[in-house]
């Protein structure tokens, strides 16, 4: 028996687990058919859940709250951005060639142009919303509706004090936890959920192990993504097959490609320039029915 380990990503807070194993299997035996074959009958599916969690700790963080300060010299600390969240923020601001200009037509009224960096305190959190509204001012997808869900939640998995490993721990005792070393097991991962399918594999290397780990529209070329997970940021052995999906037009995916350049591994397949279609690049339904993703999900199912 093989088992499928289902992770998800951003914005399942008004999801479910059975939701989601209903859906993505769904999707995947499209896929599988789109490659002319048929899904294995010794094939079970298992779906991690964290959605509602992530949610109700990204509305609870301080950081996330609307600035109430006019921005200014004596502005306090709270209105001013962690330095690596604004780093984040601005590396979505550099993928689009958004100018600052463009940032200050989204300012609210009474916001200050100089909340870029004043007195050396760094990039106040107007700013950040402001780049936000430019992003989904200019994304060309469905993407635009989520850019401000997945900036806010992805900034407090990998920021708020405790939430990664809060995160991470359950979704290791939903699907990861008893699984013996030598059992046959696939790990499909989507969006924010890459980041913790990665993670988990890479600190249980010596107990777990996974006959594919298939990431798709996932985030951890992003800079931020990468300082918080840390060295190494490794081939997995315990995975030994690592295929990337993206499509150029998913925006979560600002580096489409992970390589030993951007990464630090050199033996990720990476099936880049998929077509989701315009409605949501992002979408896990959409890569699951893709024929290539299929293809390789059985080319997994039948390795040794």
């Amino acid at each position: 028996m093989t088992k499928v380990l289902l992770i998800h990503g951003i914005n399942n807070e008004d999801n479910s687990a059975k939701n989601i194993l209903d859906t993505w299997v769904k999707a995947l035996t499209a896929g599988v058919a789109a490659a002319g074959k048929s899904m294995p009958k010794d094939v079970s599916f298992k779906a991690a859940f964290y959605g509602e969690t992530l949610a109700v700790e990204t509305a609870s963080w301080g950081d996330t709250q609307e600035s109430t300060t006019t921005m200014g010299a004596d502005s306090p600390d709270k209105d001013y951005a962690d330095p690596e969240l604004a780093a984040l923020y601005r590396e979505f601001q550099e993928k689009y060639n958004i100018p600052d200009s463009a940032v200050i037509d989204h300012l609210d009224d009474g916001d200050e142009v100089a909340a870029v960096n004043t007195m050396a305190k760094g990039i106040h959190k107007q700013w950040l919303k402001a780049i936000a509204r430019a992003l989904e001012a200019v994304l060309p997808t469905r993407g635009k509706y989520i850019a401000q869900v997945f900036l806010k939640q992805a900034s407090a998995y990998l920021r708020k004090p405790g939430l990664k490993e809060k995160i991470d721990g359950m979704v290791y005792d939903q699907v990861f936890k008893g699984l013996a070393a030598d059992e046959k097991v696939i790990v499909i991962s989507h969006s924010l959920g890459t980041i913790v399918a990665y993670d988990i594999l890479r600190m249980h290397r010596q107990d777990l192990s996974a006959k594919l780990l298939l990431t798709a529209g996932s985030p951890l070329g992003i800079e931020i993504v990468k300082k918080r997970l840390g060295p190494p940021l490794i081939c997995l052995k315990n995975a030994p097959t690592w295929i990337n999906a993206s499509d150029p037009n998913d925006f979560v995916a600002l580096k489409p490609e992970l390589t030993a350049q951007n990464f630090g591994c050199e033996k990720i397949d990476n099936i880049a320039g998929l077509n989701n279609g315009e409605e949501d690049a992002h979408s896990i339904e959409k890569y699951l029915a893709q024929r290539r993703v299929g293809q390789a999900f059985i080319d997994a199912y039948l390795a040794p």
